[in-house]
């Protein structure tokens, strides 16, 4: 019986259990409220909430996206410079990366010596 009371929207009730109310709930009773009102608000209320969660699983699948590919970028580009300045230290014979340090050196004594 409640069940089909709660489907329908109506609810009976028995003059023995409206004696067991209180006053503040026989004005209730005797005011006879719309709780359709109520129920489409809540309705409303239930299908804004469902579409802000959609938003923000979709930012956040966006954001996630952007993070993935920076940080797919940024390690190409870390790769890249490490192959091309290893690459470029590989390819020179050692006595030229050598004297090219020597050089280095000798100029920053000079620099310091002049000071």
């Amino acid at each position: 019986r409640e069940f089909r009371e709660a489907q329908s929207g109506e609810t009976k009730i028995d003059d023995e259990q409206i004696s067991q109310l209180s006053i503040a709930q026989r004005c209730i009773l005797a005011s006879r409220p719309n709780y359709q009102e109520y129920l489409q608000e809540v309705q409303m209320v239930r299908e804004s909430a469902t579409l802000m969660l959609q938003e923000v699983k979709r930012a956040t699948n966006i954001t996630s996206g952007m993070i993935t590919a920076c940080r797919l970028s940024a390690t190409s580009c870390c790769a890249a410079i490490e192959k091309l300045s290893f690459g470029h230290l590989q390819n020179q014979p050692t006595k030229y990366i050598l004297a090219s340090m020597i050089e280095m050196n000798r100029a920053r004594d000079s620099t310091n010596n002049e000071i």
